[in-house]
């Protein structure tokens, strides 16, 4: 938890880059002073840091923790508007791939092509990712043992993708890397495929009749 910001800005260099834990160190110019930052707190652009990029920042002061950088940004970059309210999330392709996931699954149910559990799969699953991504979070901000990307990702495709693209949003995480995003979108869209598929063949007539 950030106790305290200051308002002055500094500059410095990224000398130490972990792009998979999404975590590195800066070095202010002048002081050497060496400070922890996470790809999180950088503002005003999707680029990834990468060792010798230039950075200004302000310092807090987190509980039980040295001081870390904050507010990163790069030099001559302003930080994102905040999103309109009512919009939190904007349209982009994460809007439509929800929009599936909310409709698709209820649609399919409500014509008796696939089970009712299905929603309570859904919802349990949805839990879990969301609870994994705040764990993740937390022990990102602690620079502690990570849950591997790969996990988060079958919670996701195991039919947690609402919960975990809630989790995302919520507390800025897993958001920035390309990567991870495009593997994440494309489990979503594989998911909605998966249960669409189920319905058009004998399974979901099957399970139906079973449950």
């Amino acid at each position: 938890m950030i106790e305290e910001y200051q308002t002055v800005r500094y500059q410095g260099t990224i000398t130490e880059w972990n792009d998979d834990r999404g975590f590195g160190f800066v070095t202010t110019n002048g002081t050497g002073e060496r400070y922890f930052f996470h790809v999180s707190d950088l503002q005003g652009s999707a680029l990834r840091p990468e060792l010798g990029k230039v950075l200004t920042y302000e310092v807090a002061a987190r509980s039980g923790k040295k001081t870390a950088a904050v507010k990163l940004r790069y030099p001559g970059v302003n930080p994102r508007p905040e999103p309109q309210r009512g919009r939190p999330w904007g349209w982009t392709p994460d809007t439509f791939i929800a929009a599936g996931h909310l409709a698709i699954p209820a649609w399919l149910v409500a014509s008796g092509k696939l089970p009712a559990f299905l929603i309570a799969i859904i919802v349990g699953m949805s839990c879990i990712a969301f609870v994994m991504y705040n764990v993740d979070k937390r022990r990102a901000e602690r620079d502690a043992r990570r849950i591997p990307e790969r996990d988060l990702q079958f919670v996701g495709l195991a039919g947690g993708w609402l919960g975990a693209l809630t989790a995302q949003k919520l507390f800025r995480h897993k958001t920035t890397k390309p990567s991870y995003v495009h593997a994440f979108r494309f489990n979503g869209v594989l998911g909605l495929a998966a249960m669409w598929g189920a319905a058009q063949i004998s399974l979901g007539t099957t399970l139906t009749q079973l449950f």
